[in-house]
């Protein structure tokens, strides 16, 4: 359920705008009461970290992984890196667009935890 949370969330975040979004429209949309969502996250806010934090584990599980592979010739490891680059930005354009221009938002922990992941 937690990820049917998310990625709904992303949806409509990047579609309206996370301001515009409220935890009842958020519990609609995946079929939720607000206190059974709110028994998957506490606040708003903590499924905005939730859904770019998701995002950016894989994105760095996914390149870090390939680009460590020294079975893999160098150059063969940076166009794998820049293919999944492309391909996770284009399938998951929701997330990113969700994400990044409401990143003040978040709490000043949540915007540092961003900021490792993105490291």
């Amino acid at each position: 359920m937690s990820d049917a949370i998310l990625d709904s969330a992303a949806a409509l975040f990047s579609r309206r705008g996370y301001h515009a979004i409220g935890i009842r429209e958020l519990a609609d949309s995946v079929g939720l009461s607000t206190s059974t969502l709110y028994h998957y996250y506490a606040t708003k806010q903590d499924i905005l970290y939730a859904v770019i934090g998701r995002f950016l584990r894989e994105f760095a599980d996914r390149l870090v992984a390939g680009l460590r592979d020294t079975s893999v010739p160098a150059r063969a490891r940076l166009e794998r890196a820049v293919t999944d680059h492309v391909v996770l930005t284009v399938t998951r354009r929701e997330e990113l667009l969700a994400g990044n221009p409401v990143l003040n938002a978040l709490t000043a922990e949540q915007q540092a935890g961003i900021a490792a992941l993105r490291r």
